[in-house]
């Protein structure tokens, strides 16, 4: 529930809008000062901030002012008097997101705390995805490196990787850094529909094309036209339905299901998939000419634990997120972060992020510890002993993390050390000092 405090010296006028508000559902709070607002801000999350600005004493400016430092995350409308909008200015400036002139209506402050919502709700998200790409190792950064010079180019782009790693965004990276961002992204999953939806879904239809069709309907391609069009599992594509796919991807025109007229379009086509196509050509599940025409440039998106560096930055990203939810404050434990290091995350990010979200909502304290984490990680890493208080002190817990990881590690680039040194982070001695002590050395 949003969460709001109503700043007024006139009592009258912070009853009536916090009435109001409660009306709507709202978590309201008032105060008659900004020492009092003060005090509150510091013992409650509150989301948005409604406070006059001219008040005894000290006013609505001096309390913006102290904002940043009491409650960071807090928005604020400010309300001005007639005539004084060169200080809403001001109020801006000093980080207000919206002022309100009096005299107003309730329906106008409310259509503003609405406007808000909206757009934290829609931040959130975009932080949300955009942190997705954020990072510092080198699988990161080649990434980054990649979609910079893929996006100015008009070729097809196939993106593979595992399930949850992201390949949506990267398409909208692609998309949102190329000449074609102020055109429509439009997405479609191939595995959603079966074969006469998808194929009406991408083309469309003419009415009366077939029973239902009651009038004319564009289709993905057609709305696309001038941007991209994002299509996600293209291995699950029907295979009559690949051929039709495959001219419009050569001709740039197709006819509406039930049509005859050609529509040309011009359209950057992005597919994506978890499975090998190479490999489904060879079995006749996927055409070789589509293949090819798709495989123009490939961009593989790392796994995350082949981007293990940037495991902590995620993890405390996604624990404020959610916590923020609860109106608490987490942290991860030291045992706690290390068993996200040490684990594999078969779901990637998309696992992570469901991990973290489920230990939120069970944590019984302000710590994220090794009692929120799920099953699959105790199994995984072989640990007996869930509790904080377990018999293996902390550095011990962490050695045995380290060792798990390190092993990991040397596994998957089959022994060879310069590389699983490269990718922990260390030096090709430390790495031998670690072998060593771990009893790793063979």
């Amino acid at each position: 529930m949003t969460k709001i405090l109503v700043v007024d010296d006139k009592k009258s006028m912070r009853d009536m809008i916090s009435l109001v508000l409660i009306e709507k559902g709202y978590e309201t709070f008032s105060c008659g000062s900004v020492g009092e607002a003060v005090k509150l801000l510091k013992k409650e999350k509150v989301d948005i901030l409604i406070t006059d600005m001219k008040m005894p004493r000290v006013g609505g400016m001096e309390l913006l002012a102290k904002l940043p430092e009491v409650s960071p995350t807090t928005a604020a409308i400010m309300i001005t008097a007639h005539g004084t909008i060169q200080d809403a200015v001001s109020a801006m400036k000093l980080g207000a997101v919206d002022f309100i002139e009096k005299p107003f209506s309730i329906e106008e402050l409310e259509k503003k705390i609405s406007q808000l919502i909206d757009k934290r709700k829609f931040q959130e998200q975009k932080e949300d995805e955009i942190f997705n790409l954020v990072g510092q190792s080198e699988p990161m950064q080649k990434l980054r490196s990649l979609i910079e010079k893929v996006a100015s180019a008009t070729s097809s782009v196939l993106i593979i990787g595992e399930s949850g790693t992201g390949k949506e965004l990267v398409a909208r990276e692609i998309h949102g850094s190329s000449e074609r961002k102020n055109s429509k992204f439009i997405a479609v999953n191939c595995s959603a529909l079966v074969e006469t939806l998808l194929e009406n879904e991408l083309f469309g239809h003419e009415k009366g094309a077939y029973t239902g069709a009651e009038s004319m309907k564009k289709g993905r391609f057609e709305l696309a036209d001038k941007g991209s069009l994002f299509l996600d599992e293209i291995a699950e594509m029907p295979y009559n339905l690949q051929a039709k796919f495959l001219r419009v991807l050569q001709e740039k025109n197709f006819e509406r299901v039930g049509g005859t007229e050609s529509i040309s379009v011009d359209v950057r086509i992005i597919a994506a998939t978890n499975k090998d196509l190479s490999l489904l050509v060879k079995e006749g599940k996927f055409r070789e000419d589509l293949y090819y025409r798709l495989n123009v440039i490939t961009i593989k998106v790392p796994t995350l634990r082949e981007r293990k560096g940037d495991i902590t930055a995620l993890s405390n990203y996604y624990l404020s997120r959610d916590a923020n939810k609860k109106n608490i404050n987490m942290a991860f434990s030291p045992k706690a972060m290390g068993y996200l290091q040490a684990y594999s995350w078969p779901g990637n990010i998309r696992q992570l992020k469901n991990v973290i979200e489920r230990g939120v909502i069970l944590a019984e304290q302000e710590n994220f510890t090794t009692n929120e984490l799920p099953p699959e990680i105790w199994e995984e890493l072989n640990l007996i002993e869930k509790s904080e208080e377990g018999n293996l002190n902390i550095t011990e817990q962490l050695e045995l993390i380290e060792k798990e990881s390190i092993r990991q590690v040397l596994e998957k680039h089959n022994g060879n050390q310069t590389k699983a040194a490269k990718e922990l982070g260390l030096g090709r001695t430390a790495l031998q000092y670690k072998m060593k002590k771990y009893g790793l050395s063979k």
